[in-house]
């Protein structure tokens, strides 16, 4: 089980292209960094939003911004 989860995680954040509501991310950049993993995220705005950008880490993993 614990398996199956840590391959979850990892197609969520291996997903070039993301969505939640509102926002449309998509991950720019992923570099390991000590024992971490850092992602690099850009939002093109959406319907509402203007244009951001987000960092996110962890520990083997990036979480999308959506989740945190």
């Amino acid at each position: 089980m614990k398996k199956l989860i840590v391959i979850v995680f990892f197609v969520i954040s291996a997903t070039a292209f993301s969505q939640n509501t509102m926002h449309y991310w998509e991950k720019v950049k992923e570099f390991p960094y000590q024992r971490e993993t850092i992602c690099e995220w850009h939002c093109d705005g959406g319907d509402t939003h203007n244009e951001h950008s987000e960092t996110t880490s962890g520990y083997g993993w990036c979480s999308h911004p959506s989740l945190r």
